[in-house]
């Protein structure tokens, strides 16, 4: 079984280091789970390619990178596909999602991956559910992720769903390959957010 990380980044040299020092560090801790890092590089300006590639070695990692930014529903689609296309395994296979900018905690997904392989297809870690939080965010985004969280529960009201807007998800890689085979690139369609939505 392989746990595939996947991190959409753009412009972010320093995030992107604490959250691969992180990665290296559960790698360690959980030497019985298998990890493959993929980086997606969205065009970046800065230094994320080679913070990315200083980690080749330490961990199992593959950088992808656009010489243009392209969005992050290009970024997902490239990401979601090498993974469908390199996964062994999908059944069992698992793939998280998780931001570059280290906003959210490496170490949930130790959890999302063990409700996966209970049975879940899909795991969203909630900023709205039990302790979450946000961290390092400022207060207008705080406002704004509250209300769009909000008026999405009342419009779509996915049952147990509480977070619309975050990045941070647990897929099987199975029912990923089923929604490309199924949808194709119309699975991820959208501009910034609704591409995930």
């Amino acid at each position: 079984m392989m746990i595939y990380v996947m991190l959409p980044a753009y412009n972010e040299e320093k995030g992107l280091q604490s959250v691969l020092s992180e990665l290296e560090g559960l790698a360690k801790e959980h030497s019985s789970e298998t990890f493959r890092v993929v980086v997606v590089d969205d065009g970046s300006a800065d230094r994320t390619s080679e913070v990315a590639q200083s980690f080749r070695g330490r961990l199992d990692l593959e950088l992808i990178r656009f010489e243009r930014n392209r969005g992050v529903g290009e970024v997902f689609k490239e990401g979601l596909h090498f993974i469908c296309q390199e996964s062994r395994d999908p059944t069992d296979d698992i793939c998280i999602v998780l931001d570059s900018d280290h906003t959210q905690n490496p170490r949930t997904m130790i959890q999302m991956a063990d409700l996966i392989r209970k049975g879940n297809d899909i795991v969203i870690a909630s900023r709205f559910e039990g302790e979450g939080k946000m961290i390092g965010c400022p207060w207008h985004r705080q406002i704004l992720s509250y209300g769009v969280s909000w008026l999405l529960r009342c419009v779509i009201g996915l049952p147990k769903v509480k977070d619309y807007s975050t990045f941070y998800r647990a897929y099987r890689v199975s029912v990923l390959k089923e929604g490309f085979k199924r949808y194709g690139d119309r699975l991820l369609e959208g501009k910034g957010f609704a591409a995930i939505a």
